[in-house]
């Protein structure tokens, strides 16, 4: 009788889980170029600065160097 009852309880907790597995997940497969390529959800581009503007100094600045050196 206590081998029937733990058979039953077995298959009962296995068939429980087997009816709780999560959903699968439907993946679109067929995206478009737009889809893929949607630059304007970042805004517009930086601008890119050139090495004259990055290495720029002011007069002041061009001064202060000077007097360390």
């Amino acid at each position: 009788m206590k081998k029937m009852l733990k058979l039953l309880l077995v298959f009962t907790t296995i068939f429980l889980a087997a009816c709780a597995s999560k959903p699968s997940l439907k993946i679109k497969n067929n995206y478009s170029e737009n889809d893929l390529f949607n630059d304007s959800l970042f805004g517009q581009p930086p601008k890119i600065i050139s090495l004259d503007e990055v290495f720029f100094l002011t007069e002041e600045q061009k001064k202060d160097f000077l007097k360390q050196f």
